[in-house]
């Protein structure tokens, strides 16, 4: 009995040194951001494929996108940049989104989306300074506050997060789709 208790009780003990001795898992890569599938208080933010989120709002509301910072907080604040595209593609075979069609890729292989919206009429960007937005010292989040307008038919802009001085993008969610519906 006692060299069973011995056995068991080496067994644990071998197995707290082992969980003692790690490494240390602390981010190290690049501060990156990208857009949140949390985006907005009244909209509904869905993915429209694999990995890219398309968000409804009604024209008339205020509300913002979410941007996740991926990394340990900054003691400071940080900027981050957008731009708005006047298209982009989804391939149907790998699921990526691109902005603009590689060679080799016919027609009915992809989805084509077109920003219909127009600044001043159905949107306007309330802390946009020149396609930037801040995430706050000791934050995870930053926002892109936006004011829709009303519309008479449903608009489409499309946004892509690009590489700033503080951060750069992640591939996996740097672009968003933003449907204002009338």
């Amino acid at each position: 009995m006692k060299k069973y208790i011995l056995v068991i009780f080496s067994i644990v003990l071998c197995g707290v040194f082992a969980i003692s001795c790690e490494d240390d898992l602390t981010y190290k890569g690049s501060a990156l951001v990208e857009f949140s599938p949390y985006s907005g208080v009244f909209g509904n933010v869905q993915e429209f494929d694999d990995g890219h989120f398309m968000y409804e709002i009604d024209g008339g509301d205020i509300d913002s996108i979410q941007i996740s910072l991926i990394a340990p907080h900054f003691d400071r604040d940080i900027k981050g940049k957008f731009i708005v595209l006047e298209k982009f593609y989804y391939i149907k075979a790998t699921g990526k989104v691109l902005t603009s069609l590689p060679d080799g890729i016919e027609e009915g292989d992809y989805d084509e989306y077109e920003t219909t919206a127009e600044a001043g009429v159905d949107y306007e960007f309330l802390n946009d300074v020149g396609g930037e937005f801040t995430i706050e010292a000791n934050s995870s989040f930053g926002f892109i506050k936006i004011k829709t307008f009303k519309v008479e038919n449903d608009k489409d802009l499309l946004l892509m997060l690009i590489p700033s001085e503080d951060v750069e993008v992640s591939e996996n969610y740097k672009y968003f789709y933003l449907e204002i519906k009338d």
